[in-house]
């Protein structure tokens, strides 16, 4: 009997903890019932004589039952039994074969599906095992935790956060509020933090997952957030420093927003105002009107700008409305005089508009063409058969009626005007009837040009294919030789006052020559030139003077000088005499320098009665023996017999105050001629011919020589 008791009393004790269930008994450590338990494969569907009415907990219901120890299906569910004589049927929690499964204490029936248990929510599957972890029932997620209790509430799972309806236990997806805070979750539950795009509205998370709302910086960018949704707002907002912002769909603006009509500028959602430089151009933000872009004419900081479509400020020419105007470098419109390229432009001060016709500024009248040019020095047409001479100042200084002779001026009294007329500085000429001339024109002998306007010409003019110079004061042609600024020019009469250029002209005895320019850069006179061999083979100069004399008509043989006018000495007297005998080769220094030149000369021309005379120009410049060839006067010079540097000096003496020597190569020759464009001169030379040397070997030798030099005149 006592043996019985303690059967009953163990079995009394494990009834209680298999009741119990999972949440009380440590599952890993839990023992199974029984090792015959069959598997769910081994359940059995035992045969039933039960009526509908009849009760499983009835005694004679489970009698009429055959019953076989473990799973049993009975009516379309499963039950699980303990033993069969006498029949005892499980309730309460069941671990078997590695799984947990309530029996229904009131059927003794296994659950399936959702299910509370104890005061705690379970969720079993078809086989009636208890779940754990993620649980997908109807298209709802659950989460069933260790103990198989489905959790609620809060949830962290690897780091990641999920909210279980308390009630329901479901797992929240997308918007879902939590104890006063709205929070979102994506698809699979888990809650979001950072920027959320939901429907195409963005919502920002916070660390803690709370949705942001009211203003809030992230990033440190303000935004505005709906106090109610979380929704990002657009739009202009204040944010919670008091700061005006525009929100766009991605947050504040920055750069270009098109707003209620006009383009504003923004940084953070802040609207610029004043001026802005971006990409390039300049762009005006009204500040009277909340930074919106300015298009078209615009007065800013009390200076006129214009701005085109795109709102970038212009410079140079802008058309506005069939109107000029010209904005400066610095954009600002102009306003009165402009000159541009020359050319000069009234911009009305009021308007800033670009004048054309005729207009009157301060005591003047002046005409502007359609392109808004002033003119100056010619005719327009002002109003009708009206005609109007700018001057060059631009004022108007002549009017005068169009004809079919031309324009003919009339005074304030209506009558033509005739003869000379001045005006603003300038000459004009009407005919009889009061027309004015142009073109070419002579007048009491002397040749005029008139420009097309009227205007006397002065100074050089080209009519289209030659040069003329009119006199600058007088306006009259002038013929002949004329200098400027240094340089010589001719102005042919026999071709109607043509200045020469390009090549070589006689003029008089004298052969010119003149540059494309017409300034003449060569002279050249046709001197001849005897040898002095062989009857003076140290002769040279004599015969130089011979050929000197020769060119002046003298008609001299070559021997004439040397025998009966050159004055001989010797003991070493080269300067007054020649030093020997020009017959000769040797018997003295066997030369003579310009003053011995000079009295031979002399002594000729008064033997010849004539009114010339032999001058020694020694020492003179270069210019100045060039100058004397451009008059037609050629020069007897000393060189070298080879036309370049000399030998040493050999001989000096000191006369009239100059230092004169003989030189190695001692030679002279008559220069008559030069020619500065090829940089050579030509010589009349008793030993070479006719020859030419280069002019700065020629002269740089000449002047190493002392700068002799005798002339004729």
């Amino acid at each position: 009997m006592a043996r019985k008791k303690w059967i009953i009393l163990i079995l009394i004790i494990l009834s209680t903890l298999l009741l119990a269930g999972p949440g009380v008994v440590d599952i890993a450590n839990a023992e199974p019932i029984s090792s015959s338990i069959p598997t769910d494969i081994e359940r059995q569907s035992v045969p039933s004589t039960l009526s509908p009415s009849d009760s499983i907990d009835d005694g004679p219901a489970q009698e009429s039952v055959k019953w076989n120890l473990g799973w049993n299906s009975f009516d379309g569910n499963w039950f699980y039994v303990d033993s069969v004589n006498p029949v005892s049927l499980h309730s309460g929690w069941l671990y078997t074969n590695g799984a947990w499964y309530w029996l229904d204490p009131s059927t003794h029936a296994m659950a399936i599906g959702l299910h509370e248990c104890n005061g705690s929510a379970y969720w079993f599957n078809g086989s009636g095992a208890m779940a754990t972890g993620w649980v997908l029932d109807g298209g709802t997620w659950y989460y069933a935790t260790g103990s198989g209790a489905l959790a609620s509430g809060w949830l962290n799972l690897n780091g990641a956060w999920y909210w279980l309806d308390p009630s329901t236990h479901a797992m929240a997806t997308g918007f879902h509020e939590c104890n006063g805070s709205l929070y979102w979750f994506n698809s699979s539950g888990a809650m979001a933090t950072g920027w959320v795009l939901d429907g195409g509205t963005w919502y920002y998370a916070t660390g803690s997952g709370a949705l942001a709302r009211g203003p809030v910086s992230v990033g440190g960018v303000p935004y505005c957030f709906d106090a109610r949704t979380g929704a990002m707002l657009t739009g202009y907002q204040t944010d919670a420093q008091g700061v005006r912002r525009y929100f766009g769909s991605c947050g504040p603006l920055n750069g270009w927003g098109f707003v209620d009509g006009s383009w504003y500028w923004f940084a953070d959602g802040i609207a610029s105002t004043g001026w802005l430089y971006t990409g390039g151009s300049w762009y005006w933000l009204d500040p009277d009107a909340g930074g919106a872009m300015v298009t078209g004419l615009h007065a800013c900081n009390g200076s006129a700008y214009w701005f085109s479509a795109s709102g970038a400020m212009a410079t140079g020419w802008v058309l506005d409305g069939g109107t000029w105007y010209y904005a400066t470098g610095s954009g600002a419109l102009a306003s009165g005089w402009l000159n541009l390229n020359g050319a000069w432009y009234w911009l009305d001060p009021s308007t800033h508009a670009m004048a054309t016709g005729v207009q009157t500024i301060g005591s003047c009248e002046y005409i502007f063409n359609s392109t808004g040019k002033m003119m100056a020095n010619c005719w327009s047409n002002g109003d009708g058969s009206w005609m109007y001479h700018s001057s060059s100042s631009g004022a108007i200084d002549l009017k005068g009626i169009m004809t079919d002779s031309g324009i003919q001026l009339i005074d304030d009294d209506g009558n033509a005007r005739t003869g000379w007329i001045e005006s603003q500085g300038a000459r004009y000429y009407c005919s009889a009837s009061g027309v004015i001339l142009t073109g070419w024109q002579q007048i009491a002998g002397s040749w005029y040009y008139f420009n097309p306007d009227g205007r006397m010409a002065t100074g050089w003019l080209n009519d289209g294919s030659n040069w003329y110079w009119l006199d600058s004061a007088s306006g009259a042609m002038k013929t002949g030789w004329l200098s400027l600024g240094g340089t010589w020019y001719y102005l042919d009469a026999a071709r109607g006052g043509v200045m020469l250029s390009n090549g070589w002209y006689w003029i008089g005895s004298t052969d010119y020559k003149f540059s494309s320019s017409g300034a003449m850069v060569g002279a050249w006179v046709d001197v001849p030139c005897y040898s002095q061999y062989p009857e003076l083979p140290t002769g040279c100069e004599s015969v130089a003077l011979t050929n000197l004399l020769n060119y002046y008509g003298f008609g001299l043989g070559k021997t004439i000088i040397a025998d009966y006018y050159l004055p001989k000495g010797s003991n070493g007297n080269f300067v007054t005499a020649f030093d020997g005998n020009p017959r000769r080769s040797s018997g003295g220094l066997m030369g003579c320098v310009a003053p011995a030149i000079t009295i031979a000369g002399n002594n000729f021309l008064r033997a010849a009665g004539s009114i010339m005379q032999a001058k020694d120009v020694s020492f003179s410049s270069i210019s100045s023996i060039k100058n004397r060839l451009t008059c037609g006067q050629p020069v007897e010079m000393w060189n070298t017999e080879w036309g370049s540097w000399p030998g040493g000096r050999y001989a000096a003496r000191w006369y009239n105050g100059h230092s004169y020597g003989l030189w190695g190569g001692n030679h002279a020759v008559v220069l008559k001629g030069y020619d500065d464009e090829q940089g050579i001169v030509y010589l009349s030379d008793s030993i070479n011919g006719n020859v030419t040397r280069n002019a700065q070997v020629f002269f740089g030798t000449w002047q190493q020589m002392d700068s002799q030099a005798v002339v004729i005149e």
